[in-house]
């Protein structure tokens, strides 16, 4: 069955191109049509003025930062610590070797040296896996065996340092992001970007929907993750919710990642695309958020659709962004404040004060006041990302190409075209 952010219409096929003036995605089962990246060609959005984008979520993979082992003493001398590990995910410095025993003149024996330390490696804990992460630090070398104070000329051999064990990154926190290698894009289809957070299950969420038949994972109220795919949306009475872990998050001051909505009539599931923003407004050229994003960089997969989405816009998934045409997040919530029906809060904000800073401190007040008091945190990250990596931007124009999916958007949304 087709629901339209969680509205049954039974099985339609959509033949023709659909816009409108609202940024509004949709959820529910869908037949699939085959789509590739000709099937968004460069076309004036007519669409409407939801706009926005993505949050700050989980850093990835910490880089290697390497440091050397320590030297060897001198003769009759102690021996230098063996080197400490790298940074987080860093190589361990290789442990310095033992001092040299050594004798006086007249034959009598001095004190060997101290044994080296063997050089500690713990591998750097690093965030979520990152694209491309490197993986944590390998092993320290354990240390020459030194000659044991007041031994014999020939002393017993010291104790070997012991080798530093090395741990790959963690899926969770810490540790420095793993920075994807972008291509910039040239001779880009054109688009451009409204937002929206409806809270409902996402068409992507039914198997049917998805090629590979294993569909996108859904949420509980509670935002935990539902082992039944089959469970019915919020939107349309059921138990199944967005996940918080949608929201966007960035990498870099360049680079952020992300999950869209696109026109309703595509076989858009699982699909990724790379968004690089040319740094104007699709509705006011001088927006001062978008000519920030100049040349700013996202990856983002497709997730759900909208039949109110135009064929030339993404629908970014924001926390606060507006729930458009559904709202199942004032059920999750607890709250009816949830900013414009299209463009939430900073919407609202705009209106109270048009000021770019102004509104963006309103923003994140309304923010706070709704998820970071409710102890909403991921959802709390992706509005603090809206705000400060996207600044406040309203519905950016961006060029954009297909791309193979990152694995960072994978892992999280449980979905593998």
């Amino acid at each position: 069955m087709t629901r339209f952010r969680g509205l049954n219409f039974g099985f339609l096929a959509f033949t023709t191109l659909l816009g409108a003036s609202a940024a509004t995605s949709c959820s529910g089962e869908l037949t699939s049509t085959e789509l590739g990246s000709s099937n968004f060609p460069e076309m004036p959005g007519t669409s409407g003025t939801s706009g926005g984008t993505p949050s700050s979520g989980g850093s990835s993979g910490g880089s290697p930062a390497t440091s050397t082992g320590g030297v060897a003493g001198s003769t009759g001398g102690t021996l230098a610590s063996g080197g400490s590990a790298g940074a987080s995910g860093g190589l361990a410095g290789a442990a310095g070797a033992g001092g040299a025993p050594s004798t006086s003149s007249g034959g009598m024996q001095n004190t060997g040296g101290a044994s080296g330390a063997g050089g500690s490696a713990s591998g750097g804990t690093s965030g979520g896996a990152g694209f491309g992460g490197m993986p944590g630090g390998s092993s320290g070398a354990g240390g020459d065996g030194g000659t044991p104070q007041g031994g014999s000329q020939n002393g017993g051999s010291g104790a070997g340092g012991s080798s530093g064990g090395a741990s790959g990154g963690t899926s969770s926190s810490g540790g420095t992001p793993s920075i994807p290698m972008i291509t910039p894009i040239q001779n880009g289809m054109q688009g451009w970007a409204s937002r929206y957070w409806d809270c409902c299950k996402p068409h992507c969420g039914w198997a049917n929907n998805v090629p590979s038949r294993d569909p996108m994972n859904s949420c509980s109220q509670s935002d935990d993750v539902l082992s039944n795919d089959d469970v019915g949306s919020a939107c349309d009475g059921g138990g199944a919710f967005m996940c918080h872990s949608l929201a966007p998050w960035a990498v870099s001051n360049n680079i952020s990642f992300g999950y869209i909505a696109t026109s309703a009539h595509q076989d858009i599931c699982g699909r990724c695309f790379q968004i690089q923003f040319t740094g104007s407004g699709h509705h006011n050229p001088g927006d001062p958020g978008s000519q920030s994003l100049n040349g700013k960089t996202m990856l983002v997969q497709a997730i759900n659709v909208g039949n109110d989405v135009d064929h030339t816009q993404f629908d970014l998934l924001i926390p606060g962004g507006g729930v458009g045409k559904f709202n199942a997040c004032s059920q999750q919530w607890g709250t009816s404040d949830l900013g414009q029906q299209y463009g939430g809060f900073l919407a609202s904000c705009k209106q109270q004060n048009p000021d770019h800073n102004a509104a963006k401190n309103c923003v994140l007040n309304r923010c706070r006041a709704v998820f970071e008091s409710k102890g909403f945190t991921e959802l709390m990250d992706g509005c603090r990302w809206f705000v400060e990596w996207f600044n406040a931007a309203d519905n950016p124009n961006f060029v954009y190409k297909e791309i193979e999916c990152p694995e960072e958007l994978i892992q999280r949304s449980g979905m593998r075209r």
